[in-house]
């Protein structure tokens, strides 16, 4: 009756994994499905903030590259110069993936029945070793039968996304002093447009 329950499971992993990104974020605006991608507010005539989310296929150098190319754009559409960066960061968020063992489901059953200790999701059910787990031979002697319980979950891969955060300020001719790092703007785009990952062309 419920051997269709490892199968779900399975299916269940099979579904995280279909979502993991395939490719780093696209330079593009965060907008539709998808949180991925850089955004700016405009705070005043000089002052913005901008950040870029990647995903996890998204180096920490392709989330910087990105977050610079997007202020120097910002910077040029404004009619200034360069910009200066007030305050900048890069935040990491790991996490790591679950990861289903196969073995442990119908119709191998565990090899002992001490499945409290594995913590997961879904249910086996197989010929195994047991302590009064299902049909055993009495008590917690060991005996052949047929054992119940969670289906483990082991850990799987570990992946790691970055989101970087920057206040710009524009500027006009020469560069200010005391303001933090500053950045042509001419200069950024054409050293770092070969190092972004621009949304591909529409083909239809």
């Amino acid at each position: 009756m419920a051997t269709w329950r490892p199968l779900a499971a399975l299916l269940l992993l099979s579904a995280l994994a279909a979502c993991t990104p395939a490719k780093p974020t696209a330079y593009a605006p965060v907008g539709g499905k998808s949180d991925y991608g850089y955004s700016d507010t405009k705070i005043d005539e000089q002052t913005w903030r901008v950040a870029v989310a990647g995903n996890s296929q998204t180096s920490r150098d392709l989330v910087e590259n990105q977050l610079l190319y997007r202020a120097a754009e910002i910077a040029q559409a404004n009619g200034a110069t360069g910009f200066a960066v007030l305050d900048r960061e890069t935040e990491r968020e790991s996490r790591v993936l679950p990861s289903y063992d196969p073995f442990f489901a119908y119709p191998y059953g565990p090899f002992w029945a001490g499945h409290s200790f594995y913590p997961g999701f879904g249910y086996y059910r197989g010929p195994g070793f047991g302590f009064g787990m299902g049909y055993g031979f009495g008590g917690w002697s060991a005996g052949v039968g047929r054992t119940w319980g969670y289906a483990p979950y082991w850990g799987g891969p570990t992946i790691t996304k970055y989101a970087a955060y920057a206040e710009i300020r524009l500027y006009q001719g020469e560069a200010p002093s005391g303001m933090g790092p500053t950045f042509d703007a001419e200069q950024v785009l054409t050293n770092l447009a070969g190092k972004i990952n621009r949304q591909p062309a529409a083909t239809n």
